[in-house]
């Protein structure tokens, strides 16, 4: 069983899929799959051993027979309760049901058998989308299944209602004779035409194994394609856990997060140019009294006459990122998809999300060597043991400088004012953790200083 972690967060996806598509009106989703053209094949015997063999996800399987207002159960059922629900609900189920629980456990079976997690993601994957996307989509929109030659015979055509669509295409049409990227090429169509801007299109592919992946996937559909309209790729996978709200977040916002982007990168070009002028026009003697005023502070003379171009960007670039066109046509609706909380709900964070923490609260020590910077409050020093001994069993041990920052300020002439000599470090340690995985608690005298030794580290704690 695979999706434990999803299924306490199962009823929330529901939610927040209902109130993303609601932000934007969208009242219709259609996949279009392979999947979707295998035909009547329905046996719950296969479907039971499937279970019993763990080649099925119970979670998903539990969640696919049980009402809404019960999701929340089907993460603590065992594999004997899904077995009997399975047996006890078969004949109550609809034939669509019993159609895609059967599909699941053939393809399963058909792969080896062998258990979810040790699968590939044409099984693991394209199973977890034949069985998420109805429980998540079906009450929610009006939900609707094709496969490609369903959509070539009648797709264009459903979408000249204008009635706001989501359009989820796989990428594999081999099982319908079709290629291997021949989603592509019907995300390209889609994208390609000028009347469509009532429909939001994702790629939803089994063949993205991460989030590199993915965006590999969109730069080859993007290739050659004239849109302003971005290419967005999501993995089955993510419909393993908690990340496809997050990902039909980005579907649905894609547009507008690219006009995010474009107007910071531009305000931004436009406060540096201010600043540029601004820092030409000013007076050589007003220069003059910077470089005496910073050597005067023990600063880097450059760095002090900097704070004059930097309050002239400073104001250009609030100004910028408040225009009121911006405001009106983007971040209102970004504030709309903004509102469906996902990141604080427990959904994995992004991949680059800790990098820039770590980045916006560390500099490196070799950064720090090459800019010759004069020791500071919250200065990190690294100790090696270099004989083995005592409590860190050769393991290096960090301190943190911790002072009033006016007995370190250097004053004229790179000096300290009170010819300081020495200073006392505290050390860092790593943030303990109880029983259950979690860290304990702060104490009144500890602070959390982050994960020191990169992105992906353990917290460290400082306890003077």
């Amino acid at each position: 069983m695979s999706s434990e972690a999803v299924d306490s967060g199962a009823r929330n996806q529901k939610e927040q899929i209902q109130e993303l598509l609601a932000a934007l009106g969208i009242t219709r989703v259609v996949n279009v799959d392979d999947d979707h053209a295998q035909g009547t094949q329905q046996s719950k015997e296969d479907v039971l051993g499937a279970i019993r063999a763990q080649s099925i996800d119970t979670v998903l399987v539990a969640r696919l027979i049980l009402p809404d207002s019960e999701d929340e159960q089907a993460g603590e059922l065992s594999q004997d309760e899904v077995l009997d629900l399975v047996s006890t609900s078969w004949d109550d189920l609809t034939d669509l049901q019993r159609d895609e629980l059967t599909q699941a456990a053939l393809r399963a079976q058909a792969s080896g058998g062998g258990p979810v997690d040790d699968q590939p993601q044409d099984v693991a994957g394209n199973n977890a989308a034949l069985l998420a996307l109805p429980e998540l989509l079906e009450g929610v929109a009006d939900f609707r299944r094709m496969s490609l030659a369903d959509w070539r015979a009648a797709g264009e055509a459903l979408l000249d209602d204008h009635v706001p669509t989501l359009l989820l295409f796989d990428r594999s049409f081999e099982r319908e004779g079709g290629s291997a990227t021949a989603g592509d090429d019907l995300v390209r169509v889609v994208l390609a035409r000028d009347d469509r801007d009532h429909v939001h299109v994702g790629l939803l592919t089994h063949t993205a194994a991460d989030e590199g992946r993915e965006n590999d996937i969109a730069a080859e559909i993007t290739d050659g394609l004239d849109t302003r309209r971005p290419v967005i790729v999501v993995a089955k996978r993510r419909l393993q856990d908690q990340q496809f709200p997050q990902a039909l977040r980005l579907v649905l916002f894609a547009s507008e997060i690219e006009a995010f982007r474009l107007h910071a990168v531009e305000s931004l070009k436009q406060a540096n140019i201010e600043a540029i002028e601004a820092l030409r026009g000013v007076d050589r003697y007003l220069l003059l009294a910077a470089f005496e005023a910073a050597r005067e502070e023990g600063l880097y003379e450059t760095d002090y006459a900097m704070r004059i171009a930097a309050t002239f960007a400073r104001k250009s670039l609030a100004a910028s990122l408040r225009d009121a066109g911006f405001v009106d046509k983007v971040l209102n609706k970004l504030r709309n998809a903004g509102a469906v909380k996902l990141y604080l709900d427990g959904v994995p964070r992004p991949a680059q999300y800790d990098q820039v923490q770590w980045d916006e609260q560390f500099e490196t020590g070799e950064s720090l060597a090459s800019l010759a910077s004069p020791l500071d409050v919250g200065d990190i020093f690294k100790f090696h043991d270099l004989f083995g001994k005592g409590r860190n069993q050769g393991r290096p041990r960090y301190y943190i400088l911790l002072t009033q920052a006016c007995d370190l300020s250097v004053r004229a002439s790179g000096r300290r004012s009170n010819d300081l000599t020495r200073v006392v470090l505290t050390e860092l340690k790593p943030a303990a953790k109880g029983d259950e995985g979690a860290y304990r608690p702060l104490k009144p005298n500890q602070a959390d200083l982050g994960p020191l030794l990169g992105s992906a580290g353990d917290l460290w704690r400082v306890q003077p």
